[in-house]
């Protein structure tokens, strides 16, 4: 063969490769486009039966449909007075759940005459693990209880590297956020499932979604409350008892505005405790797992679609300099306090 024969035929085959290579990559494309649009459209859809369907159409009464008795977790402040106050006043009673017994009883006072219903106050610190959780059942007991929503939790007040939390934070997190879903889901369900009706709300975060640097183990506690959800969800289908899981963005309240103060400016993007609710609460029964509010759900999707590398990139200099201005603010507040001294 010819030196020019042996070029033609190497180009021959080259270019049969390249075509190869092409029809390759066109499947690929369209495979990744199809999956794409069937993501985004059935995410709309559960946007559209969520948000507008669930406060367009007429539903029933979320006590006769579920029990007469709602049971809220870190009830005193946040959107666990907010999920209080909106259920009282859709008649349903309600179980108060939270350390200080104060505010317990204002509350309890507050929605027994707004809204004529009757309350239930229960007074333990989640924060102490296992041995609160007898009491709590002992109480529960006797109720019918319909509803339970799982919302107490904590998050430390600044982005922190592992190793700057202290071990009281860590156990605080697991205790609360993990500890407290689990064994108050546990304590209702049987119940629940005895009866063939109920609904238990659990307030995960969109910062399960992907890893959040800076804020590790609150994220993955977030990350534990979502995925059991979405598995008791399943394991109750057809039960008559539903399981939702909530992974709201960022809703203005005292937690937030210590930790990203400026956020809370805009009602639209940050709603306030009391509008996330009234959207979450209208999303009860029509979906397993929502962000609660309609906004929220076009950053869920988008942060689904983004690659887990670029999340964590984009994350850590967002936390890492959110960290640097709290400490550089305390400084100076700390230099101002000793000038003035």
């Amino acid at each position: 063969m010819s030196s020019v024969d042996s070029v033609a035929y190497y180009m021959h085959e080259l270019n049969r490769d390249s075509g190869m290579y092409e029809e390759i990559l066109t499947v690929l494309g369209i495979c990744y486009l199809g999956k794409l649009t069937v993501s985004l459209t059935w995410s709309a859809i559960q946007g559209f039966r969520a948000h507008v369907l669930s406060r367009i159409l007429p539903s029933p009464s979320i006590a006769d449909t579920y029990g007469r008795w709602a049971v809220i977790t870190g009830c005193t402040s946040g959107i666990g007075r907010a999920y209080t106050v909106e259920l009282a006043r859709r008649g349903m009673n309600v179980v108060l759940i939270s350390q200080n017994i104060d505010k317990l009883s204002d509350l309890a006072k507050e929605v027994e005459m707004d809204y004529s219903v009757e309350t239930k106050i229960i007074q333990v610190d989640f924060s102490e693990g296992r041995s609160i959780y007898q009491k709590i059942a002992t109480e529960l007991d006797v109720l019918d209880v319909g509803v339970l929503v799982n919302n107490v939790g904590v998050l430390h007040g600044t982005p922190l590297y592992f190793t700057e939390l202290s071990e009281n934070d860590v156990w605080d997190m697991i205790n609360v956020n993990v500890g407290a879903m689990t064994m108050m889901t546990r304590v209702v369900l049987p119940s629940m499932l005895r009866r063939q009706r109920g609904i238990i709300v659990n307030l995960s975060s969109i910062s399960s979604i992907k890893p959040v640097p800076l804020m590790g183990v609150y994220a993955a506690t977030k990350a534990y409350i979502d995925h059991l959800s979405q598995a008791l969800s399943e394991e109750c289908r057809g039960t008559g008892v539903k399981v939702q899981s909530l992974i709201p963005g960022y809703i203005n309240t005292s937690m937030i505005k210590s930790y990203l103060p400026h956020l809370t400016q805009n009602p639209y993007l940050v709603p306030n405790a009391e509008m996330f609710s009234r959207h979450a609460i209208s999303t009860i029964g029509i979906v397993d797992r929502s962000t609660g509010y309609w906004l929220h759900g076009f950053f869920a999707y988008f942060m689904q679609l983004s690659p887990s590398w670029v999340h964590l990139r984009i994350s850590h200099w967002l936390n890492r300099n959110v960290r640097y201005n709290i400490i550089n603010n305390e400084r100076s507040k700390v230099s101002q306090i000793s000038k003035h001294r």
